[in-house]
């Protein structure tokens, strides 16, 4: 879950545990189940050795084709922010991979880099340094992450994209996203000088949700 774990059986949920900094579910070897508990039967299956995102070395191809290219020295028409966790090596892979290929993107007109925050394991920390310092399009920001500090990461990438980048535009996505880049290009070319443009579903009205999964706790 986005808080933290949750057991279920038969459908009904038993309880839940919030995520510990530095402990991931795929590390877990054993379950423990203490109590009024009555074993009806158990069924053991074979199950993956780790989470696929935990062996980099199985989905980071060290090719020259995914790296980033070089911000040249043109008017940057939009540049994409991809909200990506410090172990979703093989969803930056794939992104790599598809939608950055784009000839806008390789001519420099749009510019994306993906934005992680620090993992509480370092030996995954060192996996995206050296990621990081072989694509040349990871931005990573110093803390430690959490679901929660998802506004920070919007503002970092709302920061960079206008002071490193100096983009006209700029978008948000997460890193399951595949973005249209000649949509979003063309209609970002139909807004005339000096006017604004927002895509997305902006309620005036709504206020900050203080209860529930989108609960926000503090203010930036």
């Amino acid at each position: 879950g986005l808080e933290g774990y949750h057991v279920s059986v038969d459908g009904k949920h038993v309880t839940s545990f919030p995520y510990r900094t530095g402990f991931s579910l795929e590390d877990a070897t054993g379950l423990s189940i203490k109590g009024d508990v009555d074993v009806h039967s158990i069924y053991a299956a074979s199950l993956p050795t780790s989470h696929p995102s935990f062996a980099p070395q199985m989905h980071l191809e060290l090719l020259p084709q995914w790296k980033a290219p070089p911000i040249l020295d043109v008017n940057v028409e939009l540049f994409i922010g991809i909200l990506s966790a410090g172990n979703h090596f093989a969803e930056r892979m794939a992104v790599r991979k598809s939608w950055m290929q784009h000839k806008l993107i390789k001519s420099s007109h749009v510019v994306a880099r993906f934005f992680v925050a620090l993992h509480g394991r370092k030996d995954i920390n060192l996996d995206i340094k050296k990621e990081a310092d072989y694509f040349g399009d990871i931005i990573i920001v110093p803390y430690m992450d959490h679901y929660d500090l998802v506004v920070v990461k919007t503002v970092a990438i709302a920061e960079y994209g206008i002071r490193n980048v100096a983009a006209k535009n700029i978008m948000k996505c997460d890193d399951d996203t595949f973005v249209r880049l000649d949509s979003i290009i063309s209609e970002v070319r139909k807004v005339g000088i000096g006017r604004s443009l927002y895509i997305g579903n902006m309620n005036y009205h709504h206020t900050p949700l203080r209860d529930g999964k989108w609960a926000v706790t503090y203010e930036v």
